[in-house]
């Protein structure tokens, strides 16, 4: 029985010193694992850091891009507002040369009526 008892001993004192062995490699294993995640945790801090700032610079380039939008489209009305009135300037300046080129016919016709009437009043003479 002493030697069962012995062997026991013996084979728990072993178990000691493996769970001992192991707990030191676990705690290493453990510390390993802890350092892996700070590092990741850091690395993720940096990648929300500039993945905030690149969000500020995109919200900057769409007030940008909304404010020269608006103004494309303030010249695209100017632009059209100019267009109509260069139109009715157009229309405008044919018309009044369409009444001058008839005001020019219709002068033309009075000084040849009022030249026929000059010659038959010399004729008369």
């Amino acid at each position: 029985d002493d030697e069962i008892f012995g062997v026991l001993s013996i084979d728990d004192e072993k178990m000691r010193e493996n769970l001992d062995v192991s707990s030191i490699e676990n705690t290493k294993n453990d510390r390993t694992v802890i350092t892996t995640l700070e590092t990741l945790v850091e690395a993720l801090r940096t990648e929300r850091d500039h993945l905030e700032a690149r969000l500020v610079i995109t919200q900057q380039a769409d007030e940008s891009y909304l404010k020269l939008r608006e103004k494309a489209e303030m010249k695209a009305s100017e632009i059209h507002f100019l267009e109509e009135k260069e139109k009715r300037t157009e229309e405008t300046v044919e018309k009044m040369e369409e009444e001058v080129r008839a005001a020019r016919l219709a002068d033309e016709q009075q000084i040849l009526t009022l030249q026929g009437s000059l010659a038959e009043l010399q004729a008369d003479m």
